[in-house]
C-alpha cells in the first residue's frame, strides 16, 4: 500500500484504496481534515468506535465516518467500513495532516563542520550545529537551533524538533521523530563516592543506540551508557518528560507514558507498556507483554502480566486514619509468620512422636 503526499485532501473513494476496504456512498466526496462527531463538517471525517456514540451519528454532518460493518447497517451517511475504526483514524490523521515533506537544502546559518556528511535531499534548519564526523541520512529534517554531535548519525527520513540534541556517537535510526528539547546521549549519572571528599565521576563511554520508527516526546532525556550502549529498539514509542538511564535496553514495541523514570541498567522487554508517572529500579528485568498502571513503584523483576502498587487519591481524613493501620500491617504480618511458622512446627514434633 503506498502513501499519498501529506497536505492534500483524499476523496472517500481513495481513502478505502488506502485502508484497502470497501465503502458505502459518496466516493467522491472530497475529505480535508479529521472532526468528532459533533464539530464534522461536510469535508471533515470522523470515526465510531464504540456503539454508544451511534446516537450522535443522525445530527452529525461528517462527509463520511469510519465505521464497523455491524454499526454501519443503519447509517445514511457515507461509511468507510473497517474493523478496527481507532487505528483506520490514525492513518488518516497522518495522510491529511501529516509534516509537509522534507525541502532539501542547508540553510544559512546552520553550521556544518568539515567532516560532517550531509544527504543533499536532507533539509537542515536555522542555527543548526552539525559537528565533525556526523551523518544526516536522505530526507531527514533536523529543526531549528538542533545540535548533532561529533560522530553522531541520524537515518533516512527521520524528523527531529527544534532545539533536539543528539550528542557525540549517538545513533538515531530511520523514520524516528524527536520532539523539542530531547536530549539523546547525554552522560548518565555515575559517581562513585570518595569518603570526606564526596563525588569522583565516572566518564560515560557508551553511546546511545535507537532503532527504526521510534517515537520520543518533547522534554526527554535518553542517557549514554557507562560502557556499554544505552539502547531502544524499533518501534518504541516515549511520552513527554520521561527519563531512561545509562545502559537501559527497551524491546521493540514497547510504549512508555509520561514521566515514567527508568534506571540504570535494566532491560525491559518487548510489547510492554508503563504507565505514566511510574519508576522503575535499576538493575530489573521487564519481560515481554509486562504491563505497568501509573504511578507504580517497580521494585523487583517482573514477569508477562499486568502491575499496579498506586493508591487513589482519599479524603485526608481517611489517610490519617488508615496510616497507623498501614504501619502496624508489616509487625502484624510478622507475627503471623511466627504463628504460622510455630504452628507448622508443632504439627511436625507431633507427627514424629506418633511414629
Amino acid at each position: 500500500m503506498s502513501e499519498p503526499a501529506s497536505g492534500r485532501g483524499l476523496r472517500v473513494a481513495e481513502i478505502a484504496q488506502l485502508l484497502e476496504v470497501d465503502f458505502r456512498g459518496d466516493g467522491d466526496c472530497l475529505i480535508e481534515s479529521l472532526a468528532s462527531l459533533s464539530g464534522a463538517g461536510p469535508r471533515s471525517i470522523c470515526f465510531v468506535s464504540d456503539a454508544k456514540y451511534l446516537v450522535d451519528l443522525p445530527a452529525c454532518r461528517a462527509g463520511a465516518v469510519l465505521m464497523r460493518a455491524a454499526d454501519a447497517v443503519d447509517c445514511e451517511r457515507t461509511v468507510i467500513l473497517v474493523d478496527n475504526p481507532y487505528l483506520a483514524y490514525a492513518k488518516v490523521s497522518q495522510w491529511l495532516h501529516g509534516a509537509a515533506p522534507s525541502q532539501a537544502g542547508i540553510h544559512p546559518t546552520a553550521v556544518v563542520m568539515d567532516g560532517a556528511e550531509v544527504c543533499a535531499t536532507a533539509e537542515i534548519g536555522p542555527h543548526v550545529v552539525i559537528e565533525a564526523g556526523a551523518s544526516i541520512g536522505a530526507e531527514a529534517v533536523i529543526g531549528a537551533g538542533c545540535y548533532i554531535g561529533a560522530g553522531a548519525k541520524i537515518g533516512a527520513g527521520t524528523r527531529l524538533a527544534p532545539r533536539v540534541t543528539v550528542l557525540h556517537g549517538c545513533e538515531i535510526g530511520q523514520h524516528c521523530r524527536v520532539l523539542s528539547a530531547s536530549v539523546i546521549g547525554a552522560d548518565g549519572f555515575g559517581f562513585a563516592p570518595e569518603r570526606g571528599k564526596g563525588w569522583q565521576r565516572i566518564e560515560q563511554v557508551g553511546a546511545v543506540r535507537i532503532g527504526d520508527r521510534v517515537e520520543i516526546g518533547a522534554c526527554t532525556t535518553v542517557d549514554r551508557g557507562a560502557l556499554d550502549d544505552t539502547v531502544i529498539e524499533d518501534g518504541v514509542i516515549i511520552d513527554n518528560h520521561v527519563q531512561i538511564a545509562h545502559n537501559v535496553h527497551i524491546g521493540k514495541y514497547t510504549a512508555i507514558a509520561g514521566c515514567v523514570g527508568i534506571a540504570g541498567s535494566t532491560r525491559i522487554g518487548q510489547n510492554c507498556q508503563l504507565g505514566g508517572g511510574s519508576s522503575v529500579v535499576g538493575h530489573l528485568q521487564l519481560d515481554d507483554g509486562v504491563v505497568v498502571f501509573a504511578n507504580t513503584f517497580v521494585t523487583s523483576s517482573l514477569k508477562a502480566g499486568v502491575y499496579a502498587s498506586a493508591t487513589a487519591a482519599q479524603p485526608v481524613a481517611d489517610w490519617r486514619r488508615n496510616q497507623p493501620n498501614l504501619r502496624q500491617f508489616h509487625q502484624l504480618a510478622k507475627r503471623m509468620r511466627q504463628v504460622f511458622v510455630k504452628v507448622c512446627s508443632d504439627q511436625n514434633t507431633t507427627a514424629n512422636s506418633s511414629e
